[in-house]
């Protein structure tokens, strides 16, 4: 889980082990996150290793005591759930759209082989309450600094995944921190999916409520070319709420 130790409760009293492939961050100026053992290595083999040797030392007591824990997930991810969707119930106002009503309606119109890339800055957690993916490489975000990155990383996608629709989700202020006349002259140079206008309306509103996607089709293309090819990639900026 990521390690925020502001938002960890009694985080001094608890012991923090960093697995990474570079946990001294040689390269990164600044980086204030202590621990108190740093192990260099893939995380998905290392945990597969510690899970093997829990494993086999687990007797029925501790079993008995993981079953019961888990047991208890039960009533807390129930209300949470609740909540997600009492969000996503609430569309908003004329002219702010709430973005959790968005992403929900969004996450009912895409498929599971969809690739979300995540720049929705201040809206970033909500959209990974309500829009889920399950599947490996369909959700890609940034661990770090670089405000407009997923302008140009929205077409590497496209390159790199030429079969799967790429829907950038960006604030408006990131929007324009991406360079957008270069994105879409690349878009046009190389026949790359690209939004033609961002932003939501009354309309977009309205046709996420009827359960299509014509709206967000029609804000694509390849510098004007609006053929089914450059249909692949959608863009929804999320504007006023940022």
């Amino acid at each position: 889980m990521p390690f925020v130790p502001q938002s960890a409760k009694a985080a001094d009293r608890l012991g923090w082990i960093q697995i990474d492939i570079d946990p001294l961050k040689a390269d990164i100026p600044m980086w204030g996150f202590a621990t108190d053992l740093r192990i260099a290595g893939d995380s998905a083999i290392i945990l597969q290793q510690v899970l093997e040797v829990v494993e086999a030392r687990a007797d029925d007591d501790y079993r008995r005591k993981v079953r019961r824990r888990i047991e208890g997930w039960e009533q807390v991810r129930d209300a949470v759930q609740a909540r997600r969707r009492a969000a996503a119930a609430e569309r908003g106002e004329p002219g702010a759209i709430n973005p959790a009503f968005l992403f929900a309606r969004l996450q009912a119109l895409l498929s599971g082989d969809d690739i979300v890339l995540n720049e929705a800055v201040r809206n970033a957690p909500v959209l990974q309450q309500q829009l889920w993916r399950t599947k490996p490489l369909t959700y890609v975000g940034s661990a770090g600094g670089g405000l407009g990155f997923s302008g140009g990383m929205s077409l590497g996608l496209s390159l790199a995944k030429p079969s799967s629709r790429v829907v950038q989700i960006v604030g408006d202020g990131a929007f324009h921190f991406s360079a957008p006349e270069s994105v879409y002259a690349v878009s046009q140079q190389y026949r790359l999916a690209a939004a033609s206008r961002r932003g939501f309306t009354e309309r977009t509103n309205q046709t996420l409520d009827e359960g299509t996607s014509s709206d967000a089709q029609d804000s694509v293309s390849f510098g004007g070319d609006s053929s089914s090819a450059a249909r692949r990639s959608i863009t929804c900026a999320v504007a006023r709420r940022e």
